[in-house]
């Protein structure tokens, strides 16, 4: 017997009988037992003492090492979360399809005839019934990326649902576990949902979800049918390539014109295998290995004819170019050269590549979304849904991937620095209906990324964005570290009729059960106090999921979400410096173990290849214990923390101290202190120093020596900026006392050779206009700025004539005053006049200025 891919399976797989043994320790039945199962996906009930299939996409992530989940982007999504998406996806087709409201037909999603009080005769005509029902049996919904099958199987609960409302108004009761239920189950499976998968052990594992699912719905064991075959509903394949030799051999029917108005060779040939897939769903054992046999040669026949065609082309480009050249007498150009060249070259791959099909050396394992998915295409131009959780694989250390792709039909989108996921949304474009709905939930680094930026383009021109749902800090997948998502939701639109859709809805998400009720008590009254992000509109824009909140926080508009080029030209052409020709720019103090303590030691818990730095900080009763001498407390410096930075202002209660120790110091001067570094003398020999200073201690035997950006100690005394090297907004502080920090501290220091007054820097660098410079010509993850070296280096600063500084500096002072008594003090009336002054300083129209605050 042939699988699909045209490769001999074995007759037979002999197991032993011991594993079926239930007595047996290491049968596999004495394991089943140990767990209470159902094959139920949508019984809440069970959810915790049994193990549904559910828990298969779980198996299937865990199945991979956590380096391979990673580089491949693979993490189960959890049930809450592909629930919501379903449901709004699945929603908004619907009201488009029947014109109900959208609320309405989200509350038929949540049908249940199990729960009392339901009057779907409040919600539903029946002549609604039957255009919904009309509208799910021609619904097609993809997830191009189907791993385990979560999205497949949401769809079907959420479509269960709508069909039980509409059979309770059509005056049946449609209960699940029954055999009607098991058939729609069937049907939809046949009808309206695929996917795809590069990894076939996660296709298979959708596969078994899919035939669970049906099992456990029929009520009677002789009323249970053959199991569908899934192969051509859930097909093995790349996603994201869907040329062969660089070829688009089998053509987008939407996209060419003679393909939709008359029946091309290549659909003639395309037509018997659309047959044979339909057949093959239903067949039984031996009907299916006859089928497979002529759905393989099918797919031949449909290369054979695709190439012919290909061929053809390629030989009438070949004739055109040698007449170009004979009417030349014989003249060839190399541009001439290089097109019979590449004709040529072209040509010979074809003739190679049907040779091979013809021989059974190359095997049809790949996907064709024109070919294998043709029927959609043909009678619905395309998916209504696309729907899913892609792959985030960036490109660093990925090269053949993405070139792979580069070589295809997506390649028109390529640029570097791209993540694999912003080809899955170019692709759900491509694929999806005019008006189908995209659904995804990715890392929401594209809304920034510069990597992004064909990606943000291509969704601004093709589609209209209904919502953006952005978690943040709050973690979706258990496997995923520091990871950031969202889900987006969008309409594909080529005709541009946004008028309804001009500016989306942009909704963040909160923890549930993780934040305590006095937070979740503040946010709902908008107080700021802990949760100055978390901005409520209304609770009535609460979604309660299984495991978040989320609500409407803010409006986006895709559109006008690029930068404002006019308004950040002009700071560039009226600036005369840039802010690292007035200032030194340093990074602080490395000290990578200085959450190592004496007690790890004692207990074991260090690791002593550990790469840190030292043990340099210290509490205040560590700094006592230590008892050191009058001399040695002449090292010990104030240390701070990124956290201890606000804008204008920063912490000066000293909570943790620094051994300063460089390497003109003699640390047998210092006794006490050397006692302690000998402690640790073995973790601080094992910490990274490739390069500067570190590295010349070393060389002298100075094992002790801090590593320094500069030899200066300077940058840490006197008038100082200092900022986080990363934020969500513009954060400088300024202090002029001994103020030590990390290297995650960038601080900001006045050359000696230039007169420049660090209030008015101060001033510029927390304005909402060189936010404005920041998020837009910076560098940022996400939405987090990054404050490094560069490009806060590259910041272009406009110095004005003393006087004009005064009324800005004066302003500073004041917030200053009010910051010292007070760190909490509302200073935003004065931060709004240091605005307006600096607007005026750049000479900002009124317009250039809403375009900023609106940027902001």
């Amino acid at each position: 017997m042939i699988d699909t891919a045209g490769v001999e399976t074995p007759p037979q797989i002999e197991l032993p009988n011991s594993l079926f043994d239930p007595s047996g320790h290491k049968g596999i039945l004495k394991f089943f037992n140990s767990y209470n199962f159902t094959a139920s996906e949508n019984v809440q009930d069970d959810e915790d003492v049994a193990v549904d299939p559910e828990m298969l996409g779980k198996v299937f992530e865990n199945m991979l090492a956590s380096e391979e989940r990673g580089q491949n982007g693979t993490f189960y999504t959890p049930r809450g979360i592909v629930q919501f998406m379903c449901v709004e996806s699945l929603s908004h087709y619907l009201a488009d399809q029947t014109g109900m409201d959208l609320e309405v037909v989200k509350k038929l999603t949540e049908y249940d005839s199990e729960l009392p009080d339901q009057d779907i005769n409040q919600l539903l005509t029946k002549e609604q019934a039957k255009q919904l029902k009309k509208a799910l049996d021609s619904v097609k919904i993809c997830d191009p990326a189907v791993g385990s099958g979560a999205f497949p199987m949401g769809m079907m609960q959420v479509i269960l649902s709508v069909k039980q409302a509409i059979a309770w108004r059509q005056g049946m009761t449609v209960e699940r576990g029954s055999l009607t239920i098991s058939q729609w189950k069937r049907d939809i499976i046949a009808n309206n949902l695929y996917g795809v998968d590069i990894k076939p052990e996660a296709v298979e594992i959708a596969k078994l979800r899919m035939w669970l699912s049906l099992v456990v719905d029929i009520p009677e064991i002789d009323d249970v049918e053959p199991l569908p075959n899934l192969d051509y509903k859930l097909m093995c394949g790349d996603s994201l390539i869907s040329t062969i030799q660089s070829e688009q051999l089998i053509p987008d029917p939407t996209k060419d014109q003679q393909t939709m108005l008359n029946v091309t060779p290549i659909q003639s040939a395309i037509q018997p295998l659309i047959d044979l897939q339909h057949q093959y769903f239903e067949a039984h054992a031996e009907e299916r290995k006859i089928l497979i046999g002529k759905i393989l040669e099918a797919e031949k026949n449909v290369f054979r004819v695709a190439i012919a065609d290909r061929r053809s082309f390629g030989l009438g480009k070949q004739r055109e170019l040698e007449n170009k050249i004979k009417l030349m007498k014989g003249k060839v150009s190399k541009a001439q050269e290089k097109e019979r060249q590449q004709i040529t070259d072209k040509l010979a791959e074809l003739s190679k590549f049907a040779a091979e099909v013809e021989n059974g050396m190359r095997s049809l394992n790949f996907f064709q979304w024109h070919l294998h998915f043709n029927e959609v295409f043909q009678q619905r131009g395309g998916f209504d849904i696309v729907i899913g959780n892609p792959p985030y694989v960036g490109q660093k250390g990925n090269k053949e991937i993405f070139e792979e792709i580069r070589q295809g039909s997506l390649g028109r989108f390529y640029r570097r620095g791209m993540d694999l996921l912003y080809f899955f949304f170019h692709l759900a474009l491509d694929i999806s209906k005019n008006h189908g709905y995209i659904s995804y939930i990715t890392t929401n680094y594209f809304l920034t990324a510069d990597g992004a930026e064909l990606m943000r383009k291509d969704l601004a021109s093709r589609s209209a964005i209904i919502k953006l749902i952005n978690f943040n800090e709050l973690k979706i997948f258990d496997s995923a570290k520091g990871q950031h998502n969202i889900i987006t939701i969008i309409q594909k639109n080529n005709e541009k009729d946004q008028n309804k859709f001009t500016k989306a809805k942009v909704i963040e998400a909160l923890p549930k059960g993780n934040v305590d009720s006095k937070i979740l008590a503040d946010v709902f009254t908008e107080k700021k106090s802990k949760c100055s992000s978390y901005n409520v509109v209304s609770q009535d824009d609460l979604y309660e999921g299984e495991k978040f909140y989320i609500r409407l926080t803010s409006k986006l508009n895709l559109e006008t979400n690029s930068s404002p080029n006019d308004i950040l030209n002009l700071i560039k052409e009226k600036s005369n410096y840039l802010l690292g020709s007035l200032c030194n720019i340093n990074p602080g103090v490395q000290s990578g173990a200085d959450k190592v303590s004496q007690k790890h030691i004692e207990q074991g818990l260090i690791n002593l290849k550990f790469k840190g730095c030292g043990i340099y900080t210290l509490s205040q009763k560590e700094l006592e214990n230590l008892q050191l001498l009058d001399t040695e407390i002449d090292i010990i410096k104030p240390f701070f923390k990124n956290s201890d930075i606000d804008k204008y202002f920063t912490n000066q209660n000293r909570e943790k101290f620094l051994i300063y120790v460089t390497r003109d110091i003699n640390i047998d001067n210092y006794p006490n202190i050397e006692k302690h570094f000998n402690f640790f003398k073995q973790i601080i020999q094992s910490r990274n120093a490739n390069r500067g200073e570190m590295q010349a201690a070393l060389k002298l035997g100075k094992w002790w020596v801090l590593r320094v950006a500069t030899k200066s100690i300077d940058k840490f005394s006197g008038e100082k900026i200092v900022c986080p090297n990363r934020s969500y907004t513009n954060t400088f502080g300024y202090n002029e006392i001994e103020w030590f920090a990390a290297s995650d501290v960038f601080f900001i220091t006045a050359k000696p050779t230039e007169k420049v007054n660090l209030k008015f820097i101060l001033a510029l660098l927390n304005s909402r206009l060189y936010y404005c410079w920041l998020f837009y010509k910076g560098k940022r993850k996400g939405n987090a700025l990054e404050l490094i070296y560069a490009p806060l280096s590259e910041i272009p600063i406009y110095i004005p004539e003393s006087i004009s500084q005064q009324t800005i500096i004066k302003l500073v002072d004041k917030i200053f005053i009010s910051k010292q008594s007070n760190p909490n003090a509302d200073t935003s009336q004065l931060e709004a006049e240091i605005d307006k002054l600096i607007y005026e300083l750049y000479d900002l129209t009124e317009e250039e200025i809403a375009i900023v605050e609106n940027a902001v």
